[in-house]
């Protein structure tokens, strides 16, 4: 009776867990506008949708495989979970990765995860002292042009109430003199 009662209350709370974990992950990622952003449709179900389904068959599974020793369900439901959130965390670094070098493709298809490369656009591709139409040119028609303060402006990063920018500011002659990254909202 004891088992009993064990497995149903680790059955309970392992189902919790997951819910809750899942729920969290959807909701940060939604407001919080992160690291996946859009990056994928696939990416985004598979470590939202069917990762957590698969771990929530881990018990049942793990109930027929051990009828008699019950009591190792909750261990190997906290080792399942685990590594749910060591594969969470390895796919989040290597998108963060993935994005940290720029390319053409990579900007104009993925705004979320823009802000993951301007390290990279700034060391290696030299923008200031660039001409405007250069920098247009590397990376895409797709900016805000203000003519009072002479800057184009890329948008990099969103989230629920305000846009991050990338504010490339230029002079008289078209020559980008400084930039700068700043929420506007």
């Amino acid at each position: 009776m004891e088992d009993k009662f064990t497995f149903i209350l680790s059955m309970i709370f392992y189902y919790i867990l997951v819910i809750i974990g899942g729920v969290l992950n959807i909701v940060f990622g939604t407001l919080g506008n992160s690291i996946i952003g859009d990056t994928s449709i696939v990416l985004f179900k598979l470590l939202y949708i069917i990762i957590p389904i698969c771990l929530l068959f881990v018990p049942i599974f793990l109930f027929f495989i051990f009828k008699n020793k019950r009591s190792k369900i909750l261990q190997y439901s906290f080792i399942s979970l685990l590594v749910f959130i060591i594969l969470l965390i390895t796919t989040i670094l290597g998108v963060r990765g993935y994005f940290s070098k720029y390319s053409k493709e990579k900007w104009k298809n993925n705004v979320a995860n823009r802000y993951c490369m301007i390290d990279d656009i700034e060391k290696n591709y030299n923008v200031i002292g660039k001409n405007k139409n250069e920098v247009i040119e590397l990376l895409g028609n797709n900016f805000i042009e203000n003519n009072e303060d002479s800057s184009i402006m890329y948008e990099i990063k969103y989230s629920l109430v305000s846009v991050q920018y990338y504010i490339l500011y230029y002079d008289e002659n078209n020559t980008i003199i400084k930039t700068e990254i700043n929420w506007l909202g």
